[in-house]
């Protein structure tokens, strides 16, 4: 029984991802939720109150699996290095998986209130302090020449939002384990100067 349960709002689940997807938030609706995951529109409210928790979820839900499968691929990492390669990897691929539903978020943000927007501050911090983490350890195990962790996890995590903005708005494709070690590479070494001969 805890299986057809739990069946039933993954698909529900994946559903709104497709109609969120192709209609918006403000023009999409819980029958046309329904009959994409093939349960009536009493079942959706079942587990989900209304449109905008359904929504909330879902993002909630796919950003949370995120973190977690990102977390465990770090911690089978050999060195401070490949942790940050593997993190930026990981989030490639959360971007390239879930294009569709981050689109919806770009483009409308008129379901986000206070205590959503509180919630996407606390992930975004949790991600922060796990990239800070690493870089700590690695400088702690000398691979690393001593920085501001903080300021560092900080920048990381711009540039690691900035290269998924065209795979998402732009449907750019790319190689994500080719891109994590481009852009650890950029973070590790700099862009370098080209010094004027005399």
């Amino acid at each position: 029984m805890v299986e057809n349960i739990k069946g039933k709002r993954e698909l529900i689940l994946e559903a709104a991802i497709k109609i969120y997807a192709q209609k918006g938030f403000q023009q999409s609706k819980i029958e046309d939720i329904a009959q994409e995951a093939n349960v009536g529109k009493g079942t959706v409210y079942e587990y989900f109150g209304s449109k905008k928790e359904l929504f909330e979820e879902m993002i909630k839900q796919s950003i949370e699996h995120y973190s977690s499968s990102v977390e465990s691929q770090v911690r089978c990492a050999s060195n401070s290095e490949e942790s940050l390669k593997l993190a930026v990897k990981g989030h490639i691929e959360f971007c390239l998986e879930y294009r569709d539903m981050a689109q919806v978020f770009f483009h409308d943000h008129s379901w986000v209130d206070s205590e959503f927007t509180k919630w996407l501050m606390e992930m975004w911090e949790k991600k922060m302090v796990s990239i800070k983490a690493i870089l700590e350890e690695g400088i702690e195990k000398g691979e690393f020449v001593p920085m501001d962790t903080k300021l560092v996890a900080t920048a990381f995590l711009g540039m690691m939002e900035g290269i998924c903005s065209p795979m998402i708005l732009e449907s750019e494709e790319v190689i994500p384990a080719h891109m994590a070690e481009d852009i650890v590479a950029l973070m590790l070494s700099g862009i370098g100067t080209k010094k004027a001969r005399h």
